[in-house]
């Protein structure tokens, strides 16, 4: 259940009542903060505290969003009785509204789920949403236990936040928040003002270390905060006692103020080892142009979370490149993979293609950048341009077989003359034989059994595909698409399904996600043809997660369909 509602409508409020009304459960809360909505899954870690145990910084490319999200299903599920809580979620990042979605279309067992948002900053679609309206005037006597004229009721609008502020007089709420800091001592409210550039919960010694102070210094200051009743402490950490009274704290501090506490945290946190992606934050906010170590820790917390939260890798990315010049090669090409990724394809597709113009036709990695390019526009349908883009790029790369195997797919897919796709392939199996690449050659044979409905070939393919490495597979691991591909459209359905296996979980353990939903709808596809119909659904509810998370319409809309038609036939 999802409680929606304008600020001050009393979302919070009911969400922690229910908190307290839900015996038997244990209850997880978390909220995200104003000024933390790049830190990738913030409110589930905030929600699952000692239980989350996932370490964003360790190797990301062994699994993608999807198999985290049923990581976290399964450590949910072995919570037991579970009432998961999750607040202002208008200020949640991408990844931790991805894992939700996640969570609600596949719900553990045990768990219920409430949230709460602002209707005006997100959409939430995948659960029953409860619109939080004005009270009655009537109700807003009860609230206040006092008659309420018509004037104040106008004014409030029927809110109950505006309602108790406006009883109060105008700017009765931020008056008292000044008020309450006003009363505190210089030091104290220095040290409250670096806490609120620390997050919603925070750390006396890092926070110490950031206002130059002593740890007894801060102790003593923090408990002064406790006093104020400003700032509570319990198991966990320290935090404000409600995020206005963190969000007054902070916009307390002059701007210089803020930047010169945010260029300290980013330090204190650097030098106590955290890892980038928990520095860049402060460092969006500290940075100015020109800063290279700025540049250098975004793009290393970029690509260090770029399979887990692609969205926030594509914002990091964005502001090291508004931050160097902008003509940064690999700042360009992480910056068009995570749009990719995150599911922004024609945002990915247009980046790809400017720095395609730009980068020397004889760049090693200029091969890269097409392929992927590639796959963005057959993701979104693009197939005509898929069959341009190999044409052109083969004009000054004559002899590249894997740019000639790519023009041939997509010749095959909109039914070009079968004599030219086999010329094609020729010159790909020669160059590929030349060269000792195996897989390549391999992908070629399967692609040209498919286009003359020849399988002969497809035993010598393979052959060379099972006795590859999994790093040569890895290398070339479209080439075994192709195959395995091939192997379903020409009833070898046990061949496909082995083929189609081997590479998804080579596509897991190297980070090449974005191939995950073509290859899970495939390996279904073979699933059903072997009579395996709970199985193939399964997995084209799996492609269709993939698929949804990569941004590509066509796919999502074409697994969908595959489920509900298979199980129609169950």
């Amino acid at each position: 259940m999802a409680l929606a509602g304008d600020p001050g409508m009393g979302k919070s409020t009911l969400l922690t009542a229910l908190t307290h009304s839900t015996p038997g459960h244990r209850v997880l809360s978390g909220r995200m903060g104003e000024f933390e909505r790049s830190i990738p899954f913030g409110v589930f870690v905030d929600a699952l505290g000692e239980h989350w145990t996932l370490d964003l910084s360790a190797d990301l490319t062994a699994a993608g969003r999807h198999s985290l999200h049923r990581e976290i299903r399964s450590l949910l599920n072995g919570l037991g009785e579970v009432l998961l809580v999750l607040d202002d979620l208008h200020w949640a990042d991408a990844a931790s509204l991805d894992l939700l979605h996640h969570l609600v279309r596949h719900r553990p067992e045990h768990t219920k789920i409430a949230c709460g948002f602002r209707p005006r900053q997100l959409r939430v679609d995948s659960m029953p949403v409860v619109e939080l309206g004005p009270l009655t005037r009537d109700e807003a006597e009860e609230l206040l236990g006092t008659p309420v004229s018509q004037a104040l009721y106008d004014e409030s609008g029927g809110n109950p936040f505006y309602l108790e502020t406006l009883a109060g007089g105008s700017e009765a709420l931020q008056s008292a928040l000044r008020g309450e800091m006003s009363a505190l001592a210089p030091r104290t409210a220095t040290l409250l003002q670096v806490a609120a550039v620390c997050g919603d919960q925070f750390e006396a010694a890092v926070v110490a270390e950031i206002a130059s102070l002593d740890i007894e210094d801060a102790l003593t200051g923090l408990d002064d905060l406790i006093a104020a009743d400003l700032v509570r402490h319990d198991q966990r950490a320290y935090h404000f006692r409600h995020p206005t009274v963190r969000n007054a704290a902070y916009h307390s501090a002059p701007v210089a103020t803020r930047h010169r506490a945010h260029c300290r945290a980013a330090k204190v946190l650097e030098r106590l080892g955290a890892p980038a992606e928990a520095r860049a934050h402060h460092v969006e906010l500290a940075a100015t142009p020109g800063d290279r170590h700025a540049v250098s820790v975004l793009s290393a917390a970029a690509n260090s979370v770029m399979h887990k939260a692609p969205a926030t890798a594509a914002q990091w990315y964005a502001t090291a490149l508004s931050l160097g010049t902008g003509d940064e090669w690999e700042l360009r090409w992480g910056h068009a993979r995570a749009l990719g990724l995150s599911g922004r394809l024609p945002d990915s597709r247009a980046a790809l293609h400017d720095l395609l113009s730009v980068l020397p036709k004889d760049h090693p990695q200029r091969l890269d950048v097409v392929a992927f390019c590639a796959h963005v526009e057959r993701a979104l349908g693009l197939h005509a341009e898929v069959r341009a883009l190999a044409a052109r790029e083969l004009e000054s790369a004559q002899d590249n077989a894997v740019l000639k195997l790519v023009l041939s797919v997509s010749l095959l897919q909109v039914m070009e003359p079968a004599e030219t796709i086999a010329s094609l392939l020729a010159d790909v199996k020669a160059i590929a034989r030349a060269d000792g690449d195996v897989v390549l050659e391999a992908g070629a044979a399967a692609v040209a059994s498919l286009s003359d409905g020849d399988a002969s070939r497809l035993e010598f393919a393979a052959s060379a595909v099972d006795g590859a490495t999994d790093q040569d597979v890895a290398r070339r691991l479209e080439s075994v698409v192709w195959l395995a591909w091939s192997e379903l459209r020409l009833g070898k359905y046990r061949e496909s399904l082995r083929h189609y296996e081997r590479a998804l979980a080579v596509a897991r353990a190297t980070g090449q996600h974005h191939m995950l939903g073509n290859l899970l709808l495939g390996a279904a596809n073979a699933l059903r043809w072997l009579g395996c119909l709970r199985e193939a659904c399964e997995g084209a509810a799996e492609s269709a997660e993939a698929a949804f998370l990569g941004g590509s319409k066509d796919l999502h809309a074409l697994t969908l369909s595959r489920c509900h038609s298979w199980l129609f036939d169950c």
